[in-house]
């Protein structure tokens, strides 16, 4: 047996007396409290959580920083594949945890690191709402055209979160805003899809296709058209995008709003922008 082994198996023995000592030790063999905590604990541990996982997501900042500098791995996975930086990422609200995100960072935490999902921790910091997270990870080399098993990239989970400076903050770091995923679906179509006046913009000022379709052959444009949303259609229009595009039906955005959308509260207003694009 080798000291790693030995330490951890001290390790171990440190943590659990520490768990039952934070009981009334007169009273925790009969304590309400006591087995369920422990068999969640174990519990977790079975699904391949490990002590830094658990203290990670309890939140636990200085057990963190005991772990890693007793050199405990950081980039341990459970059995989903998660870091416990995803881990935490993905349990609770992490926008106060900059302090030990940072902690695991510095230790060698993969930024990069997918679930089995493909969800890396910059994924989920821009569906998020904690910019100076998305930062701290950028600045250790979080990878904003990672795709997960959908194909999506943090992009594409940044345009469809209402956060205005998070798009801003990911499109001026992003490489490549054009990247489709599996459907074919661009970050730009998730904007549009979502509503996200600010964020179609953005994507538009810096480089991103306005006809780019997806595998249905619909552009941004049908997009704002089956959502129903006038000014998504005026603000495209008005951007210079290509009107006249047909899709896998054959069917330009004026033909789906003629086809699908005559019982629609805005179809008039629709119709009419689509026509003055047409006449000029």
């Amino acid at each position: 047996m080798n000291y790693k082994t030995i330490n951890r198996k001290l390790l171990i023995l440190v943590i659990l007396w520490g768990l039952l000592f934070s009981f009334d030790q007169d009273n925790f063999l009969y304590s309400d409290c006591f087995y369920p905590s422990l068999q969640t604990w174990f519990a977790e541990l079975s699904q391949g959580y490990s002590i830094l996982h658990l203290a990670a997501m309890d939140g636990n900042e200085s057990m963190v920083k005991f772990l890693l500098d007793m050199e405990v791995d950081p980039n341990q996975r459970n059995r989903w594949g998660e870091t416990a930086l995803q881990s935490l990422m993905a349990e609770k609200d992490y926008s106060d945890q900059l302090e030990m995100i940072t902690l695991l960072l510095q230790a060698g935490t993969d930024p990069n690191s997918s679930n089995t999902a493909g969800i890396t921790p910059v994924h989920i910091a821009a569906g998020g709402n904690s910019e100076q997270i998305m930062k701290l990870l950028i600045d250790f080399g979080g990878n904003l055209n990672s795709i997960d098993s959908q194909g999506n990239t943090p992009v594409h989970f940044a345009s469809a979160n209402p956060d205005e400076e998070m798009i801003q903050l990911v499109v001026e770091n992003s490489g490549d805003l054009n990247i489709c995923n599996l459907s074919g679906e661009s970050p730009l179509h998730w904007a549009v899809g979502n509503g996200n006046f600010f964020h179609v913009q953005i994507l538009i000022d810096h480089g991103a296709d306005l006809d780019i379709q997806d595998f249905s052959g619909n552009t941004p444009l049908h997009w704002a058209v089956f959502s129903e949303n006038p000014d998504m259609v005026n603000l495209l229009i008005s951007n210079n995008c290509d009107w006249s595009i047909k899709n896998n039906q054959n069917l330009t955005a004026g033909d789906i709003a003629e086809k699908y959308l005559t019982y629609s509260k805005n179809f008039s207003l629709i119709r009419q922008i689509l026509i003055s694009a047409d006449q000029n």
